[in-house]
């Protein structure tokens, strides 16, 4: 069996629906804490990292049955050599 850390890094392609999600979360977090709010932004893939704790932060309330998927394909997680079973 494999283990998942809340802190082991993530990446995920995020579809319309997911920029939509992660834009409105990057305005509330300006709107309290201004310019000292860190943007996520895409890699040259064009893939979002974040740790697995914030990805659930952002995009946890906008999964469901009822809703557009916030991601393409699979969620992507990378994990320190230290931790890796």
């Amino acid at each position: 069996m494999t283990g998942v850390h809340l802190n082991d890094y993530v990446r995920v392609r995020l579809t319309p629906y997911g920029e939509a999600v992660l834009g409105e979360y990057h305005t509330q977090r300006r709107q309290r804490i201004g310019d000292r709010a860190y943007i996520y932004r895409p890699d040259a893939e064009g893939l979002y990292g974040m740790p697995l704790w914030d990805l659930m932060r952002i995009f946890g309330a906008s999964l469901g049955m009822t809703r557009p998927p916030p991601f393409e394909g699979e969620i992507q997680i990378r994990r320190p050599a230290a931790v890796t079973p």
